[in-house]
């Protein structure tokens, strides 16, 4: 520790330098820490070998417990044995979720953003896991001055959940922005059951987690099908989420959580850096969305993958799924202050929406190659003069989609191969005519 920020009595703030009443605080921590570990709730589970957790590995990280110091081990504690202790309820669930989101602005990769806009930069504001060489420990209760506290999340996250659940608004356009409109869409108010019940209509809604390549829902009986898919090798999202589960396993946040395991992985999830493997774990999720939609239903999904082996695998799995693609339509996807764009040479800022209908009942809007091409140009260019920065991955991506979606035609007589070719070539002349250059050397 070298400096503090404290909030004074009229509420500005002060930066000071450590003293050693701060010293003293912090030993005593540590000590009561030391006391009382058996009571709390706290991290467990080593980093296992991935992606994502090489990156803390390589510096020596090896449990999850040494992503925090001992304060904040001893604070996170008592708030995760709180709930814990709680009885069970909709509301220790809502806590426990709220617990998650404190996780992730109070540990050593967490670092400074300034004032303004919260000063507490989470440590997945990048995605990865990257150590910080000044870390920021912030106030796990927090003030009302505080970023990412218990205190100051449950405002902004539970009270705001719970006000749109009763009175949800919608945005509608209005000039350059939009106005928040209420009353046009009603109380988020539903009856929860099975899928033998939801299926005959007694219930409003049945929740599943699983495998998205098996559901158990009957042929032809979803009319939308909206999903995120991972970007093939982008984010190892489970490896991510170990993060939470070395706490959340301790806190069981509702009955059956899986707190008998140390890792969140799983053999059917649909990530890895290896197209291949990407593509057969993608292609047994189209083949069920294919079964379950009717002849007259959608698949709609957002893609972003400037690696082109991510669109060929992706292309291949919804042919053989018999999905032809409908529409690609790029949307803006990242926040303007993502920190992954900023650090990135050619930062993308897009995502595509990729819509897709059942082989039969399905007319591609792009017949050919040139159609193909011109409808993304004309979509991207749409984004620049809405203001919405485009830059040449988000060209690379785009642009391949669009044309790769061809090959999920049933009219389409072109090898992938050669629409690959294609769609390079297309690539060169869309950022010419966008007039985006690369920042690759």
């Amino acid at each position: 520790m070298y400096a503090k920020q404290v909030l004074s009595a009229d509420g500005t703030r002060l930066y000071e330098p450590i003293d050693d009443f701060d010293r003293e605080l912090y030993k005593i921590a540590e000590g009561r820490l030391a006391e009382r570990r058996q009571e709390l709730v706290l991290p467990r589970g080593e980093l296992d070998d991935g992606h994502n957790t090489r990156q803390a590995t390589r510096w020596n990280y090896r449990s999850w417990g040494q992503f925090f110091n001992a304060r904040q081990l001893y604070s996170l504690g008592l708030l995760g044995a709180s709930i814990r202790d709680l009885s069970p309820s909709p509301e220790r669930e809502a806590l426990a979720a709220l617990f998650s989101g404190v996780l992730e602005f109070n540990n050593l990769f967490c670092s400074f953003k300034g004032e303004g806009t919260g000063a507490v930069r989470h440590m997945f504001s990048h995605h990865i896991l990257k150590p910080e060489r000044t870390p920021l420990e912030a106030h796990p209760w927090g003030t009302p001055a505080s970023s990412g506290a218990f205190s100051t999340l449950y405002q902004s996250r539970i009270i705001r959940a719970l006000e749109y659940k009763q009175r949800p608004h919608d945005l509608i356009p209005d000039g350059d922005g939009s106005d928040r409109r209420f009353g046009l869409s009603g109380p988020l108010e539903f009856d929860l059951g099975t899928a033998d019940e939801f299926t005959s209509g007694a219930v409003d809604i049945y929740v599943s987690h699983g495998s998205s390549a098996s559901f158990d829902l009957p042929d032809s009986s979803v009319d939308l099908v909206i999903t995120d898919p991972p970007f093939m090798d982008n984010v190892h999202y489970s490896e991510l989420a170990d993060f939470f589960h070395a706490w959340l396993q301790q806190i069981r946040p509702f009955e059956g959580y899986p707190n008998d395991i140390d890792t969140t992985r799983n053999s059917e999830e649909v990530q890895s850096a290896d197209p291949v493997e990407f593509g057969k774990a993608i292609a047994s999720v189209w083949k069920e969305c294919s079964r379950l939609l009717k002849d007259s239903g959608i698949l709609a999904f957002t893609f972003h993958q400037a690696r082109i082996a991510g669109w060929l695998e992706l292309v291949k799995a919804l042919e053989a799924a018999g999905l032809v693609v409908t529409a690609v339509q790029p949307v803006k996807a990242e926040m303007s202050t993502s920190t992954v764009k900023s650090s990135a040479a050619d930062p993308s800022n897009l995502d595509s929406i990729v819509v897709c209908r059942p082989v039969g009942y399905a007319d591609p809007a792009a017949k050919n190659i040139e159609q193909a091409e011109l409808r993304a140009v004309s979509g991207l260019r749409e984004c620049q003069q809405a203001n919405v920065k485009v830059g040449f991955a988000d060209v690379e991506s785009v642009v391949r989609g669009s044309i790769l979606s061809l090959y999920t035609s049933p009219a389409n007589e072109i090898p992938l191969d050669a629409l690959a070719t294609a769609a390079d070539g297309a690539v060169s002349r869309a950022a010419a005519a966008l007039e985006i250059r690369s920042n690759r050397t």
